[in-house]
C-alpha cells in the first residue's frame, strides 16, 4: 500500500502509524512522528503531547484487563447473613437506603436490589412497561 507511490506527502506518519499497529511503536513515538510533520510544515495543526506510551498490543491488553474488572463489579456480592440483616434493619427500624448502605458497607444500588427482591417491588421499566407500583 505504502509502495504504491499514492502517499507520498504523509508517508512517514503512514509507516509510524503502521508500526504502532504491528508493535514495533510505542504511542508516544507515533505522536512524536506526527509532531515533527507539523514542526516541518508537512501536517497543519498543532503539536500534541504524548499520553501513550505503551505499544498497541500493550494498550489492548490493558484495556480488556480494565474492561474485566469494571464488568466484575457491576453487581455486588452479598452473603445471605449479610441480606438477612438488611432485610431485618429496614423491616424492623425502618433504617433508610444510605444508612442501610453505610453500616453494611455495600452502596445504595445494592440495597435497595436486595430490599425490591425481598419486598417483590417490580423494578420500574421505561414508560409504558407493565410493571405498577399496584
Amino acid at each position: 500500500m505504502v509502495s504504491s507511490g499514492c502517499a507520498f506527502k504523509k508517508r512517514k506518519e503512514l509507516l509510524a502509524m503502521l508500526a504502532y499497529y504491528d508493535n514495533r511503536l510505542s504511542g508516544n513515538q507515533v505522536i512524536n512522528e506526527f509532531n515533527e510533520s507539523v514542526r516541518a510544515g508537512i501536517r497543519s495543526g498543532y503539536e500534541r503531547a504524548g499520553m501513550l506510551p505503551l505499544t498497541y498490543k500493550q494498550a489492548k491488553h490493558l484495556q480488556a484487563k480494565l474492561a474485566g474488572a469494571r464488568a466484575g463489579a457491576k453487581l455486588q456480592k452479598v452473603g445471605e447473613e449479610l441480606r438477612l440483616k438488611i432485610i431485618k434493619d429496614r423491616k424492623v427500624q425502618g433504617v433508610s437506603y444510605e444508612r442501610l448502605a453505610s453500616i453494611h458497607k455495600v452502596s445504595k444500588t445494592t440495597v435497595g436490589r436486595i430490599l425490591r427482591e425481598y419486598f417483590g417491588v417490580p423494578r420500574l421499566g421505561r414508560i409504558g412497561d407493565q410493571a405498577t407500583l399496584d
